[in-house]
């Protein structure tokens, strides 16, 4: 045995020997064995002893072994609980015991149950457990469909929302203190409700062209449908009482993301946003012109056009509103001769025969 004294920077050091005397009781308890709770498992590793006595701190007669005792001692427990095995070595002369917990978990099964035996996919399902020892369980596999769903900490209740309808089968796997692999009940809920979702025509639509929408709501476990609602990313809506013909007119080209919105007779509902954008194409006609000018002065036209996924060239018309007209994409300047109000239209044309008209 060695002593270190220390006094700031300064230190001493001191050893002695200690002879231990046999006999010396010394024992490993092995790992649980999860098929076998309810068991332990000693090697017994004392030497120099004539009688070994066991006590397993359950209240069982204690094991005494005269002469050369087993190396390998096994008990088993009745219930859960911690307990205290103490080993008791002797040589006729000297005794010495030690001793050491042992923590005994039996099969802990989890049971469950849910808020809801039947909902809308749209709804949550709350599931709980009925049974829990927060000393045993902490940690949470929760599972639908024999899918690993989500995991949880030390909240033994999960809400399973975004279910597939038809049969949802829901149970909680969890490690226990030691280990060992518990799992619950498996219990079954009827999720209904639509699943929505719909297609649209047309890979090259002009803006105020009708594009047009296809609803392909699969309603297999679905109560007949009741409204449609379009989002059609523009920041126009409208609700329809029945399954089209569903069209929509884009004041603007552009890319937009439309999306349907299905209810049926009970109250479900589901949304789609079709995974795809929605392409208008053509230009998008603006300028710009002083609102103010004397006759005679020359006004500064600024062709502000934005052609939106158009192809090939554009054409162009001018219409200055005191009958001169002009072709040219960027016209420049323009003279007035006379004082007075006069509405300036601007036409474009793309390639794909689209077009778009702005006054000013």
């Amino acid at each position: 045995m060695q002593l270190t004294v220390f006094n700031g920077t300064c230190y001493d050091i001191t050893s002695k020997t200690i002879k231990v005397l046999a006999p010396y009781p010394k024992f490993v308890l092995s790992p649980v064995d999860c098929n076998d709770r309810m068991r332990v498992r000693i090697t017994d590793n004392s030497v120099g002893s004539t009688t070994t006595t066991w006590d397993f701190g359950d209240g069982s007669t204690p094991e005494v072994y005269t002469g050369a005792a087993p190396k390998d001692i096994t008990h088993v427990y009745a219930k859960d609980g911690t307990y205290v095995i103490t080993i008791t070595v002797s040589d006729g002369s000297c005794t010495s015991s030690r001793t050491q917990n042992v923590r005994i978990i039996n099969n802990s099964p989890i049971v469950i149950a849910s808020d809801k035996s039947t909902l809308c996919r749209n709804d949550f399902a709350l599931v709980k457990t009925t049974t829990n020892d927060a000393t045993v369980h902490s940690e949470y596999s929760w599972w639908y469909n024999d899918i690993p769903y989500r995991w949880s900490f030390q909240d033994a209740s999960m809400a399973y929302s975004g279910l597939l309808p038809g049969k949802a089968a829901f149970h909680v796997r969890s490690r226990n203190a030691l280990g060992c692999m518990d799992e619950s009940n498996k219990i079954i809920v009827d999720v209904t409700g639509p699943v929505a979702k719909f297609d649209f025509a047309g890979s090259l639509v002009c803006h105020g062209a009708s594009m047009f929408f296809t609803d392909q709501t699969d309603t297999q476990f679905s109560a007949p449908l009741k409204t449609w609602k379009f989002d059609y990313g523009d920041g126009k809506s409208e609700t329809y009482d029945k399954n089209g013909p569903f069209s929509h007119q884009y004041d603007k080209a552009g890319y937009y993301y439309a999306t349907m919105t299905v209810t049926d007779e009970t109250g479900c509902h589901d949304s789609y946003s079709g995974g795809r954008q929605v392409m208008i194409v053509g230009p998008n006609a603006d300028f710009t012109i002083p609102s103010l000018v004397g006759p005679n002065d020359a006004a500064v036209i600024y062709n502000n056009t934005d052609t939106w996924l158009s192809t090939g060239p554009q054409t162009y018309k001018w219409d200055f509103g005191d009958g001169t007209t002009s072709n040219l994409q960027y016209p420049g300047t323009k003279r007035y001769a006379t004082k007075g109000a006069y509405t300036v239209t601007l036409t474009v044309k793309d390639a794909n025969g689209c077009t778009d008209t702005v006054k000013k």
